[in-house]
């Protein structure tokens, strides 16, 4: 290897640094609330700046005789291909997380599959070379399983485009995370690492990635509850011009208003009963995943819009949300029980206006708190 072509490797992952360095101080603020989504970030910024140093340093080493150097170019290869698979891992669950909600720890564990099976690959290649050989003048030389850890990388994106597009089949209108302005710089740089040897762009075009990614969340902000982390009204204002330009709008709207959360405050505090909106908001992401969006409308008051006018759907999002309700309730994890009073009816753009939309299933959330008051006082 040249030193032109180690001047143009060190100067592109040194761009790779400042960048990851300056997202990193710039989004400092955000990464002060311990969110999943916040740990992933942080997590990709750090493996992006220990890679975009290391892989300077394997091809530095590369060619150079002793055992050190031979060392160290397996340390810094075998991290390397780890720290791929893993950052398409965390992409993939950063869209998981963003889109639906966080993933359960048993679906985690099988997401984490084929990262497995590449680890396993990398330290088998340590003792029989397959997907990469040091020779003995400490070359560095692609085998025949160096492909199957960059399909492993691409399993995990593919994996994240299928999430959106069936999210945008389900009438996911609502969503401007830029799945693609993630996915093309690094599958670019993906494919002209495996087709050109000596050349490092991978973790610059990672850097850009990660920053299209924060870009996106900024622009996010104004529409996000800063409690609960669900959208607010603001973001129901936003979408109304979707929902009204529409030719065929398919929309359901169920409102839920906790009931009795005044005696959270009252009994236990103001700081539990903000636990408790919390509390909600995760059961109601949970519960509604990919089939619609989940709003706080106001104070204990949250909206569901499903994307969708089937009788079967909505009675299955109803049905899951007391699901998750009660399964919160019988695990005895708090003081409090949570419940909520529902209604919900079918928008029609056609007949109604938002005010009617949103009238109406005030009116029938009413309804059925009323009964529940019958019922428990």
């Amino acid at each position: 290897m040249t030193n032109a072509d180690l001047l143009s490797i060190f100067a592109a992952n040194f761009i790779g640094i400042l960048l990851l360095l300056v997202l990193f101080i710039c989004n400092f603020w955000r990464f002060r609330y311990n969110t999943y989504e916040n740990k992933i970030l942080i997590t990709m910024i750090i493996v992006g700046l220990l890679s975009c140093i290391i892989i300077v340093v394997s091809y530095v080493v590369d060619g150079k005789e002793g055992f050190n150097y031979k060392f160290i170019g397996h340390v810094s290869n075998s991290y390397i291909f780890t720290a791929n698979m893993f950052s398409a891992m965390l992409w993939m669950l950063l869209i998981e997380t963003h889109i639906k909600c966080e993933p359960s720890t048993r679906k985690k564990a099988i997401l984490a599959i084929p990262m497995l099976i590449g680890l396993i690959m990398v330290l088998v290649n340590l003792f029989v070379p397959c997907i990469y050989e040091i020779d003995s003048e400490n070359v560095y030389h692609r085998k025949f399983l160096f492909n199957a850890i960059l399909a492993i990388d691409i399993l995990y994106m593919a994996y994240a485009v299928v999430i959106c597009i069936i999210t945008k089949s389900k009438g996911g209108i609502f969503r401007f995370f830029p799945v693609y302005l993630y996915i093309g710089p690094i599958l670019l740089c993906l494919i002209l690492e495996a087709c050109i040897p000596n050349i490092s762009l991978a973790w610059a075009g990672q850097a850009i990635a990660i920053a299209s990614v924060l870009a996106s969340l900024q622009n996010e902000v104004i529409y996000r509850d800063q409690l609960t982390g669900l959208y607010n009204r603001a973001y129901l204002n936003y979408i109304q011009k979707n929902l009204l330009s529409k030719d065929h709008c398919h929309v359901t709207g169920i409102m839920l208003d906790m009931n009795d959360f005044k005696l959270i405050n009252d009994n236990y505090g103001h700081a539990k009963g903000d636990i408790a909106l919390q509390q909600m908001a995760r059961l109601l992401k949970e519960a509604v995943s990919d089939m619609g969006n989940v709003i706080r409308y106001a104070g204990d008051e949250f909206i569901v819009l499903i994307n969708s006018h089937k009788q079967i759907i909505i009675d299955a999002c109803i049905t899951e949300i007391n699901n998750c309700i009660q399964r919160f309730n019988d695990s005895n994890i708090t003081e409090y029980k949570l419940t909520a009073s529902m209604g919900y009816a079918k928008f029609n753009p056609k007949m109604q206006t938002i005010d009617d939309f949103m009238n109406v299933i005030d009116q029938k959330m009413y309804e059925d708190k009323k009964r529940y008051h019958h019922v428990n006082d």
